[in-house]
């Protein structure tokens, strides 16, 4: 019989119902947290943090009373404002990198199990 919405016979023949091998679920389960594991992981890396950049105010502190000084003073100053900048963004970065280094981990390590179950749901259907 035709069917006009999808422009195919359905097949005549009843087929066989698909089930997964009861040695194949641990797998696939260890796979399953593994890959949940990992997402959770690139969701806490992606979390906004703050820093500790030069502030509005100290900006305006700069323009006004710290005008005038010399030079090594104003240099002295606004190295220590970038100093603490790239210390806060470099403990984001490493924070970032360690949630994606253990997503990446989790996500390997789930390649294994996902592997054993691929060829025993492979090995049953044979």
């Amino acid at each position: 019989m035709w069917n006009p919405a999808i422009g195919l016979e359905p097949a005549t023949a009843p087929q066989p119902e698909f089930r997964i091998p009861g040695e194949a679920v641990g797998p696939l389960v260890l796979t399953l947290l593994a890959f949940a594991l990992a997402a959770v992981c690139g969701i806490f890396a992606s979390a906004l943090r703050w820093h500790n950049v030069a502030a509005p105010d100290q900006l305006n502190v700069m323009l006004g009373e710290k005008w005038p000084i010399d030079e090594i003073d104003a240099r002295n100053y606004v190295a220590d404002l970038d100093v603490r900048a790239i210390e806060s963004l470099r403990a984001g970065n490493n924070g970032k990198a360690g949630w994606l280094t253990t997503a990446l981990v989790a996500q390997v390590a789930g390649l294994a199990p996902l592997t054993v179950a691929v060829y025993m749901i492979l090995n049953a259907a044979s």
